[in-house]
């Protein structure tokens, strides 16, 4: 198991980590993107997402983020995001993960996200936007997202 190397004392989200580390959902979730590059099926989507809660994870790929249609709340979307990475089967689960995730983004954070990976495509990687999400307290979703570089597989 993946160990944390930020230092828990300056750790931002101590309870959400304690949540999935309880969890294998969010590491399955990375192994098979690491499996999908190994066997050659991931391709270098615009938007490669892996959501995961600490019981179920999802990952899925988009051509660009959705706009997000005003319909929704920020605090509504958090919980239709969780609800949905846990049910990711349903028909629309995805689109609510996808629109959910981009109204919460912002179109700061959305930009961001952008050019982190852009900055890992000009290094030669796989930018893999990665959204974690567990309950918090009362009604509270905690939320945390990144982008991080996957290798691109190597072929010999």
């Amino acid at each position: 198991m993946p160990r944390l190397i930020y230092p828990r004392s300056r750790w931002p989200y101590p309870a959400l980590v304690t949540k999935l580390r309880a969890s294998h959902a969010p590491f399955e979730c990375l192994r098979t993107v690491c499996e999908w590059q190994a066997n050659g099926a991931a391709a270098d989507f615009e938007l490669l997402v892996a959501a995961a809660s600490p019981r179920d994870a999802v990952i899925f790929h988009f051509d660009s983020w959705p706009d997000p249609d005003g319909r929704c709340e920020p605090d509504l979307a958090r919980q239709a995001v969780l609800a949905a990475i846990e049910r990711h089967a349903a028909p629309q689960a995805i689109g609510i993960i996808a629109a959910g995730l981009s109204l919460l983004l912002g179109p700061e954070g959305r930009a961001r996200q952008r050019h982190d990976a852009a900055e890992v495509r000009k290094r030669g990687s796989v930018p893999l936007m990665v959204a974690l999400m567990a309950p918090g307290s009362g009604d509270d979703i905690e939320m945390l997202t990144t982008t991080i570089a996957v290798v691109p597989r190597v072929l010999h």
